[in-house]
């Protein structure tokens, strides 16, 4: 699993990388504001990615780290990784969910036989769209899910996640997690 990991960040800093930049190249600036985080289910932590201006819950034993420009979510056991990045250049602010989800499944690097279909995405306060595949890279055979949660004019915040063919419960924990997903936006609301 720790190849599924370096996997996971190579992944989603190509897939991330052609889902568009500012001119600046900084996609991910600070938000104006900080999110007002989710309740967090019972014995779950809140998490504040205050570089991205977001929170979420994590379930006990999940961890969470800054790494390349993005949150990395790890399961126990390795048996999911998620890289979590909020987008705000101009394509990160029109995009629909939907065509965002589509176009970075569709950018993963180095996976044979990975087609996409549409599924349904964690419950959400923002417009919610997810694409999952089961993919092979470098003879492992994985699950492949990408979720984007869009506030329009402001972000998209995708969600990368890599799993083990067998990790329904990790991604059932995964989809709670990002319904606790909350982003700061620049008109002060947070939602």
């Amino acid at each position: 699993m720790r190849r599924l990991a370096t996997i996971a960040l190579a992944a989603a800093a190509l897939t991330l990388a052609g889902c568009g930049a500012d001119d600046d190249g900084d996609r991910t600036r600070p938000a104006a504001t900080t999110a007002r985080p989710a309740t967090p289910p019972a014995r779950w932590r809140t998490h504040a990615d205050r570089e991205a201006g977001l929170t979420l819950a994590l379930p006990p034993g999940w961890a969470a780290e800054r790494s390349g420009g993005a949150l990395r979510i790890r399961a126990p056991r390795r048996r999911l990784v998620a890289v979590v990045q909020a987008d705000r250049s101009p394509a990160g602010r029109a995009t629909p969910a939907g065509e965002y989800a589509l176009s970075a499944l569709a950018a993963l690097p180095g996976y044979r036989e990975l087609e996409g279909r549409t599924a349904r995405p964690p419950a959400s306060p923002y417009e919610a769209a997810r694409v999952a595949a089961s993919g092979t890279r470098s003879g492992t055979r994985q699950h492949v899910s990408v979720t984007a949660l869009h506030v329009p004019d402001e972000v998209t915040v995708s969600a990368v996640a890599f799993s083990h063919p067998g990790a329904r419960a990790e991604r059932r924990m995964l989809d709670r997690a990002l319904a606790t997903l909350r982003v700061a936006q620049r008109s002060g609301r947070s939602g």
